[in-house]
C-alpha cells in the first residue's frame, strides 16, 4: 500500500492490473488520488484497492498473481510467513511468482516449508529479499 508509487508505476508501464492494501485510511485515500492522478478515470479499473488488513484483503483477492510485495510493518514478522502460507492456500501466487519481501536487516524471517530466498539485496539496515516457490 503506502501512496502505491510500486503498483502505479507497473500499471502505467503496462501491467495488466494490480491489487494495492493498505489497512490505513488515510494510505487508502492517497493511494486512489495518486491511482487517478496516474492512470485516468479509466485506468482505475486496473487498480483493485483494498483497505484491510492482510488476511482480510487474501480472502478477497481472485486470480493469480505473477509479483507480490510484502512490506508490513517491521515489528509485524510473523506476517510475512503467514502472507505467503495465505496466499498459497488461495492459489493465488502463479506457477511463475516472485514475492519481493521487505524487512529490517536484523530480523530474521521464517518461511513457510516450500517457499526459498532466491536473491537479496542490503540497503542500509533494509534487507529486501526475493522469494520463490520450490519446484517440486
Amino acid at each position: 500500500g503506502g501512496t502505491g508509487a510500486l503498483a502505479l508505476e507497473a500499471l502505467s508501464r503496462g501491467a495488466e492490473r494490480a491489487t494495492i492494501v493498505d489497512v490505513s485510511t488515510k494510505a487508502i485515500a492517497c493511494i486512489r488520488r495518486n491511482a487517478e492522478a496516474v492512470l485516468g478515470p479509466e485506468g482505475l479499473e486496473r487498480a483493485e484497492i483494498i483497505r484491510a488488513d492482510y488476511r482480510k484483503a487474501i480472502e478477497r483477492m481472485q486470480g493469480e498473481y505473477d509479483l507480490v510485495f510484502l512490506d508490513p510493518p517491521y515489528r509485524l514478522e510473523a506476517a510475512y510467513g503467514d502472507a505467503l502460507a495465505r496466499l498459497r492456500a488461495r492459489g493465488l501466487l502463479s506457477p511463475q511468482a516472485t514475492v519481493v519481501l521487505e524487512r529490517a536487516e536484523a530480523r530474521l524471517v521464517s518461511l513457510p516449508e516450500g517457499f526459498i530466498v532466491r536473491d537479496g539485496r542490503l540497503y542500509g539496515e533494509t534487507r529486501v529479499e526475493f522469494i520463490k516457490g520450490e519446484r517440486t
